[in-house]
């Protein structure tokens, strides 16, 4: 899931003269987690999770590498997803990463009830198998992370993630992260027991 620079595109004038740009441009739609600049080729837009992205989101949380990456069952229920898109759960935020207005990856972020916890936030997220590593992830976390410090003020965001997911743990070390520890034998996943680090980053 690591992004990298827009290399940029090359066109040419009414003369046939290459010329070179920047482009395209990802939009983030509702002002508030607007970016300061374009990052990728592709994922072009992020946007608050709508009840009609749940087909969408229910091919992404069908991937092979989704359900081996998160706590998903396989063969997820399409019923389910709709029935989850209906309605956003209270205290949570539900972003989506669109190619071509079509969403390919998804996050959630939400609050902590307990009244001494109220400073802190905790995230999850995925992306479809076949928009990872092409800067998906990054995109859609860092909106997240501008809405946390710039909107929500949540001084601090938690995280797990499976210990051997090596390109999700790069990202999110990219985008502030720090491994505050192991949690040992967490979840039961293809037939085995594996641990998860619990990651946070702290707003300085």
């Amino acid at each position: 899931w690591i992004g990298a620079g827009l290399p940029g595109t090359t066109d040419r004038d009414k003369h046939g003269a290459k010329q070179h740009r920047r482009g395209p441009w990802p939009t983030v739609h509702g002002g508030a987690v607007g970016l300061a600049r374009p990052l990728f080729r592709h994922v072009n837009t992020i946007r608050r999770q709508e009840p009609a992205d749940s087909p969408a989101l229910h091919q992404v949380y069908s991937q092979p590498k989704v359900i081996f990456g998160t706590l998903q069952l396989p063969h997820p229920s399409l019923h389910l997803w709709n029935t989850r898109g209906a309605d956003e759960p209270k205290n949570t935020i539900r972003l989506v990463a669109c190619a071509d207005e079509r969403p390919v990856g998804n996050l959630a972020i939400w609050t902590m009830p307990s009244p001494r916890r109220r400073h802190a936030g905790e995230v999850a997220m995925a992306v479809h198998d076949n928009w990872q590593g092409k800067g998906s992830g990054t995109l859609i976390m860092q909106a997240a992370l501008r809405l946390a410090d710039k909107w929500m003020d949540l001084s601090r965001v938690e995280l797990q993630v499976f210990t051997d997911n090596k390109p999700a743990i790069a990202l999110y070390e990219r985008c502030g992260f720090e491994i505050e520890g192991t949690l040992k034998s967490y979840a039961f996943r293809d037939g085995a027991y594996a641990d998860v680090y619990a990651m946070a980053r702290l707003r300085k």
